[in-house]
C-alpha cells in the first residue's frame, strides 16, 4: 500500500502536460470569474442543460459563442468539431451543474460538471447525491485491472431509492441501503457511513479492453452524477490538482482495486451478468431526464 500511494503521489505531482486528457465529467474548483476552456464528447444527439437551484435552460453554439435559450450570451470562445466540444463560460458561478444528456431511443446523462468554488462540497440533503464520494468525476484506468468508484447519497438511515446505471443499462437499485435489483456481480448493498450521514456504493469494476470509454451513473431522489470511465488513458484527472490548490485532498489509494470475490466465480472479469432494466431503476434516469428535455440542441 506504502508503495500504491508513492506511485499515486508521483502521478499528482507531474506536470499538467502528462495529465490525461479530459472528456467528460469533472469538478470545476475556480471561485469566480470565467472557466478555462472545457473539451467533451459530443455528437449531434447531445443537449446541454444549466442548472442553478432550479433548471436555467438549454445551451447551444451559435457564431463561436455558448447561447442560453439561443438568445443570451453565456460564454465564448464555444466550437463544435467532430466527436467533441470546447466550452467556456462567462461565469463559473453562472450555474451549479452542466448536464449533458444523450438523447437516444436509451437516454443517458452522459456528463455532469459541477461547479464549486473552492472545491468546497456541500453536504447532501437526504436522498440526494454526493459529489464529493465520487470524486474525481473522471477516471483513466489504462493501467489499472480493477478499479474502485464509490457513489453515495445523503442520509444515512434515510430509506430513498438510489439507481446505477452504465450507458443507459440500468443495472443495480437500492432502497435504503438494500439491494433491490442486482443486475451485474458488483452490485452490493449500501454500506452506512453514519459519521459523513451517507450510504454508500463501493463499486469494485474490471478494467475493458474491447472499448474505450464509458459513463457510470448514479442517481438519487431529485439528482444524478455520472464518472466518465477511460480505458485508453492512464493517470490522474486534472480535477485532483485543481481541488488540491485549495487544499481539498482526497486519499487517491481508494481509485485502486484488488480483484473482488465475485471475479473469481465468474470465467472472465470483463463481462459481468447484466439484464436490460431493474424494477424502478429506468424510471428514475428518464424521470431526471425528462425534467431537462427542452428541444434545444447544443
Amino acid at each position: 500500500m506504502l508503495a500504491l500511494t508513492a506511485v499515486l503521489i508521483f502521478v499528482v505531482s507531474t506536470s499538467s502536460e502528462n495529465a490525461p486528457k479530459m472528456w467528460g465529467s469533472r469538478v470545476i474548483g475556480k471561485p469566480s470569474g470565467p472557466s478555462d476552456t472545457m473539451s467533451y464528447e459530443y455528437n449531434d444527439n447531445y443537449r446541454t442543460v444549466l442548472i442553478n437551484d432550479s433548471v436555467l435552460g438549454t445551451m447551444s453554439i451559435k457564431r463561436n459563442q455558448c447561447m442560453l435559450w439561443e438568445t443570451k450570451p453565456w460564454g465564448e470562445p464555444c466550437n463544435i468539431f467532430p466527436g467533441y466540444v470546447n466550452i467556456t463560460l462567462n461565469n463559473v458561478t453562472a450555474q451549479k451543474i452542466m448536464e449533458m444528456d444523450e438523447i437516444t431511443a436509451r437516454p443517458r446523462v452522459a456528463s455532469t460538471t459541477f461547479f464549486v468554488p473552492h472545491c468546497n462540497f456541500t453536504k447532501p440533503a437526504p436522498g440526494e447525491v454526493d459529489v464529493w464520494t465520487s470524486f474525481p468525476l473522471s477516471r483513466f484506468v489504462k493501467d489499472t485491472p480493477w478499479f474502485r468508484v464509490d457513489f453515495a447519497v445523503g442520509g444515512a438511515n434515510y430509506d430513498s431509492t438510489a439507481t446505477f446505471d452504465i450507458n443507459a443499462t440500468s443495472l443495480c437499485f437500492w432502497r435504503g441501503t438494500k439491494l433491490l435489483h442486482k443486475g451485474a456481480e458488483f452490485c452490493t448493498d449500501m454500506v452506512k457511513d453514519e459519521s459523513a450521514d451517507l450510504r454508500v456504493f463501493r463499486g469494485v469494476f474490471p478494467r475493458k479492453t474491447n472499448i474505450s470509454r464509458e459513463s457510470f451513473a448514479f442517481a438519487g431522489l431529485k439528482t444524478a452524477l455520472t464518472v466518465s470511465i477511460d480505458y485508453s488513458q492512464s493517470g490522474i484527472s486534472p480535477e485532483v490538482a485543481d481541488c488540491k490548490q485549495y487544499a481539498k485532498v482526497k486519499d487517491l489509494s481508494t481509485l485502486v482495486a484488488t480483484m473482488p470475490a465475485y471475479a473469481t466465480k465468474t470465467s472472465t472479469g470483463n463481462n459481468s451478468k447484466t439484464t436490460s432494466s431493474g424494477p424502478a431503476s429506468t424510471n428514475a434516469f428518464k424521470a431526471i431526464i425528462a425534467l431537462l428535455l427542452i428541444p434545444m440542441v447544443l
